[in-house]
C-alpha cells in the first residue's frame, strides 16, 4: 500500500457505516476499509449508531468507532430492549402484544431508519458507504440524510440467507426494493451474490450500478510455533487437527461437519476437531457430540480472538457451510497455509478450484465430505500443494490492499461525476 497521505480539507470525507452485533467478515470489512483509506487519498470515519463490543478491538487496531453522542445517549443501560418502545409508548404495546409479524418488521424497521438516519447527520460526509442489503434500510437512510451524497452499499451475504418467511412477506420485499434502489453502486462480495440479489431485488443491480470487489485479507505469516499453538490449546502434539472457525448457528452447518467426522474415526483416521464459535447452535451441537461419541475428539471452543494460535495449530482447514457469500476465513486459513476443504456454496468456487487449490463437496452431505478430509489426510504431498497454489490465488488477487484499491476506485469515480 502507499502511505498514507496528510489529512487535508480537500481529501474527499467518506463515512462507513456499519452496525454489527458482533466480530465477523462484515466488521473486518468495514475496519480495514477505515484504517487503509488514508492511503489512497480519503478521510474515513467508521460510524455506529450505539456501542458494540466489537468497537474496542477496532480501536486496538488503529480505528475508533464513532457513536454519535445523542444517539448514543438515547440507549442507556435501563432502556427498553425494542427501539420501538422508545418513540411510541402505544405502538411499543402493539409491538410486544400479538401483532402480525409484518407489523412487526415494519415497526422495527422505521425505528432503525430514525436510528442511522440521525447516526449519519453527526458526520460531515463527502461519500456514506453502508452495509446494507435487502430489507436493511441503512441505503434507504444515508440516500435521505444526505440526497446529493454518494451512497454505496456492500451486498455481503446472498438472499437464501435471508429467513423465507421475511422474503414472503410484503413489508420485506417493499423494504428491499426501496433500499436497493437508494445506493449508487452496490458492490458485491461475489459474482453469486450480486446475481442473487439482481435476480430478487426487482431493481438492476447490472453493471455500472453493480460491481464486485472480493474481500481481501491482510497479508499475514505464522509466527506462533505449532507445538507451541497446541500446548496453549490443550492439544496433542501428533493429533492431526481439522479447523473451524465459524459462528456456532445453523447456515454454518457444523451438525454435517460433526457427523463427517464420525465417518472418518470409523474408518480409522483418527482426527481431532476444533471448532472456534459461539450461537445459538451450542446446545445441539453438544448434545450431537455426546450421541456420535465424540467427547474426545471434538472440541468446541466458543469464541476467539487469537485466530493465530488456532491456524497455528491446524493441519486442514474446513468449512461446513450451506451458504455463504464469500467467506473472509478462507482467505485467512489460505494465507496461513493450510489446505482447505470447502462447501461448493455462494462465492466459493470464485476462490476455490476443486483439486487445484482446494477440494470443494456439496452442501449438507457428510459422506462427501468425509470422503474430501480423507484424500488430504492420506494424499502425502496433495495437502501442501493445494495450500501453496491457494496462497499464490490468494495473494495475487485477493488481499485487503486489492479490496480496499478498487473501492477507492469507486469512490473516485462517483465523486467525479
Amino acid at each position: 500500500m502507499p502511505p498514507a497521505a496528510p489529512a487535508t480539507a480537500s481529501r474527499p470525507r467518506v463515512t462507513i457505516f456499519c452496525d454489527e452485533e458482533a466480530w465477523g467478515g462484515i466488521v473486518t470489512y468495514a475496519v480495514e476499509l477505515t484504517r487503509s483509506l488514508p492511503a489512497f487519498g480519503f478521510d474515513a470515519t467508521l460510524v455506529a449508531p450505539e456501542g458494540r463490543p466489537w468497537h474496542q478491538a477496532a480501536a486496538e487496531l488503529g480505528v475508533a468507532v464513532h457513536v454519535p453522542g445523542e444517539v448514543a445517549n438515547a440507549l442507556s443501560a435501563d432502556a427498553p430492549k425494542s427501539r420501538a418502545g422508545r418513540w411510541l409508548p402505544t405502538v411499543a404495546r402493539l409491538y410486544r402484544a400479538a401483532a402480525p409479524r409484518s407489523v412487526k418488521w415494519l415497526l422495527g424497521s422505521w425505528d432503525e431508519y430514525r436510528f442511522v438516519h440521525r447516526a449519519l447527520a453527526a458526520v460531515p460526509a463527502d461519500l456514506i458507504h453502508v452495509q446494507s442489503v435487502g430489507a436493511e434500510v441503512a441505503a434507504l437512510a444515508a440516500r435521505a440524510q444526505s440526497p446529493k451524497c454518494p451512497v454505496i452499499s456492500t451486498l455481503h451475504f446472498p438472499p437464501s440467507m435471508v429467513a423465507p418467511e421475511r422474503v414472503r412477506s410484503w413489508t420485506w420485499r417493499y423494504l428491499c426494493h426501496r433500499n436497493m434502489a437508494a445506493f449508487d453502486v452496490g458492490i458485491a462480495v461475489s459474482r453469486a451474490t450480486l446475481a442473487d440479489w439482481d435476480a430478487i431485488s426487482g431493481v438492476s443491480l447490472g453493471p455500472p450500478r453493480g460491481r464486485v470487489i472480493y474481500n481481501g485479507s491482510a497479508s499475514s505469516e505464522i509466527v506462533l510455533d505449532r507445538d507451541e499453538a497446541r500446548r496453549r490449546l490443550g492439544l496433542a502434539a501428533d493429533a492431526r487437527v481439522l479447523l473451524n472457525v465459524a459462528a456456532l448457528m445453523e447456515y454454518k452447518d457444523q451438525a454435517t461437519l460433526l457427523t463427517a467426522v464420525r465417518l472418518l474415526l470409523d474408518s480409522g483416521d483418527e482426527v481431532t476437531l476444533v471448532v472456534a464459535g459461539e450461537g445459538p447452535n451450542r446446545p445441539h451441537l453438544e448434545q450431537q457430540v455426546r450421541e456420535l461419541g465424540l467427547t474426545d475428539h471434538v472440541c468446541l471452543l466458543g469464541h476467539r480472538s487469537d485466530t493465530a494460535t488456532l491456524f497455528a495449530a491446524a493441519d486442514l482447514y474446513v468449512q461446513s457451510s450451506k451458504d455463504e457469500a464469500f467467506p473472509m476465513v478462507l482467505l485467512e486459513a489460505g494465507l496461513q497455509g493450510l489446505p482447505v476443504v470447502a462447501t461448493d456454496v455462494g462465492g466459493v468456487a470464485e476462490l476455490i478450484t476443486d483439486g487445484v487449490n482446494g477440494t470443494l463437496v456439496p452442501p449438507e452431505n457428510p459422506v462427501e465430505m468425509a470422503d474430501g478430509l480423507r484424500r488430504l489426510l492420506r494424499g502425502g504431498e496433495l495437502g501442501a500443494r493445494h495450500a501453496r497454489e491457494l496462497s499464490l490465488t490468494i495473494r495475487a488477487s485477493f488481499l485487503a490492499e486489492h479490496m480496499v484499491r478498487e473501492t477507492a476506485a469507486v469512490y473516485r469515480e462517483l465523486l467525479a461525476r
